[in-house]
């Protein structure tokens, strides 16, 4: 694996999870690396999308709203989960097949960067 991203820009979901607790030790020591966080981006954009009432799944909007108001703008991030359902409504996926594993989250995390980027 080190090979394969040494030198290279990554993207993750949400940096300070994956590679202050796992990717920074050993086996992997991916210290190497420039990654990018796309949870910032998804919070930024999906708050936006809240605040105008442009989240087509009512419930969760509200409960997105619920979350932020609780926890303070600034300290409640939008899980990756979320992101998915709102960004990618039409379901690209298939969530009923996901099993939470890394491949899942990579590939969900890897549409949500899809639309953040278009």
């Amino acid at each position: 694996m080190r090979g394969i991203v040494l030198n290279q820009r990554v993207t993750a979901y949400n940096v300070e999870f994956d590679f202050f607790k796992f990717l920074l030790d050993e086996p992997w020591n991916l210290d190497c690396i420039i990654a990018y966080d796309i949870m910032h981006l998804a919070t930024d954009r999906i708050y936006d999308l809240a605040d105008d009432d442009l989240i087509e799944d009512k419930e969760l909007r509200s409960r997105l709203l619920r979350e932020r108001e609780a926890f303070g703008q600034e300290d409640k991030w939008i899980r990756s989960i979320d992101a998915y359902r709102v960004l990618c409504p039409e379901d690209p996926m298939k969530l009923d097949r996901m099993r939470h594993r890394a491949m899942d989250d990579a590939v969900m995390e890897a549409h949500i960067l899809k639309v953040l980027c278009s």
